[in-house]
């Protein structure tokens, strides 16, 4: 394990203080000066600081993606769960893939359906809301919300709306004619923070949202400019004084169940289509929290980290993040508490979708997993799990 003194030296880091007083000082000052903050940028910098310190320098370990060991790809052609594939995720026995139009739950590899209610439709979306457009789900996270077994699923509107994240109960699928709950009042709308509060996302694709074991916040971003990520409280849901959703019994026992809470904030704290939004579709807004800076590391100065078509993200068990793009194609490495960029790996030849972190050395599947898709107009799709093993010593 690194030293305590190592890893300041190594993330640029002086003396102020306590270690935790340290970090954050130097997080936010490098934030500052990179990308042009004013003093009182500081409440939206958000750094996050593990309470273990052995979980905090495990954050400064190389993940070593230069060593990374390619094992190869599964493969789908023609439809099935390659149809749209946009992600993945996992629970501790089974896979669970993202498409335009469901989450399907799989076993293996190889991957096969586990049984005739594996599938969670959207359609229950489409029907609560109203919103007919709210139809392609990015890559989501499995979690636990008091003991339930869910999935954060982010869904993307067909226009200029905020994404809005599902809580998707895996406990309770065949309430629902074989699908999936869709749990409508256990989500909330992912808001973009701007200078006068909150707004509505505009450009935010629904590509992805994942939870990062540090701090046990979730974390998202826009899908193009990306040089930093967003930060939500995924237990906590923000309605102004007046909301519908206060009077509204079942769906504030539906989130109790949950572990999420309600905030009560003067209306003022977005703007007002963004709540006229959230009251039609009966949400409320993810607690903001801050912004999570991205770096390079360049001739001895940091400099800001963009990139555009992010499909992706998750975190190891440490605390290192991983963002794939499509743009700048590969998988994208960083610290979780600095942001620093560790580099990236390319692995391509279709458009670059999820990731998640399994390891899976027992059948030679390695520990990394990225979703690749061929979308395909004149025939079905086609796509690739593609797998790599990383070195012993990484920090992942």
């Amino acid at each position: 394990m690194i030293s305590t003194k190592e890893w300041l030296s190594k993330m640029g880091f002086g003396n102020h203080g306590s270690l935790h007083e340290t970090v954050r000082y130097g997080v936010t000052s490098r934030a500052k000066a990179a990308y042009g903050l004013s003093a009182d940028s500081l409440s939206r910098i958000h750094v996050p600081l593990p309470s273990s310190l052995r979980q905090l320098l495990s954050c400064g370990i190389d993940p070593m993606m230069d060593s990374w060991d390619y094992l190869g790809k599964d493969e789908k052609k023609s439809g099935g769960w390659a149809s749209q594939l946009q992600g993945l995720t996992h629970d501790d026995a089974n896979w669970y893939f993202f498409q335009e139009g469901c989450i399907i739950e799989l076993s293996g590899p190889p991957y096969s359906e586990t049984g005739t209610k594996n599938r969670m439709h959207i359609s229950h979306i489409k029907n609560e809301t109203g919103k007919q457009n709210y139809f392609h789900i990015g890559n989501g996270k499995f979690t636990t919300h008091n003991g339930n077994r869910t999935i954060l699923a982010p869904v993307e509107y067909n226009g200029s709306a905020a994404t809005l994240v599902a809580l998707v109960s895996l406990d309770e699928r065949y309430a629902a004619d074989g699908e999936y709950v869709f749990k409508k009042n256990a989500s909330g709308l992912l808001a973009k923070p701007s200078n006068s509060g909150l707004t509505l996302t505009k450009n935010h694709k629904g590509s992805w949202c994942t939870v990062n074991p540090l701090d046990g916040l979730m974390y998202s971003s826009d899908f193009d400019d990306v040089d930093h990520l967003w930060v939500y409280n995924h237990k906590v849901i923000v309605v102004h004084s007046m909301h519908p959703l206060l009077t509204n019994q079942t769906a504030i026992a539906e989130m109790a169940k949950y572990g999420i809470s309600v905030a009560i904030v003067p209306k003022s704290y977005a703007d007002n289509e963004l709540w006229d939004w959230s009251e039609e579709i009966g949400v409320g807004l993810y607690q903001y929290v801050g912004n999570f800076y991205l770096f390079d590391y360049a001739d001895g100065a940091f400099l800001p980290y963009k990139l555009n078509s992010v499909q992706g993200g998750c975190y190891s068990a440490s605390g290192q993040l991983f963002l794939t793009s499509d743009s700048k194609k590969g998988i994208h490495g960083f610290c979780g508490i600095s942001g620093r960029s560790w580099g990236w790996v390319e692995k391509n030849g279709r458009e670059v979708e999820g990731i998640t972190i399994w390891d899976r050395s027992a059948i030679n599947k390695g520990t990394i997993h990225v979703a690749y898709l061929e979308d395909n107009v004149q025939t079905d799709d086609d796509a690739d799990i593609k797998h790599w093993r990383v070195p012993m010593g990484s920090g992942i």
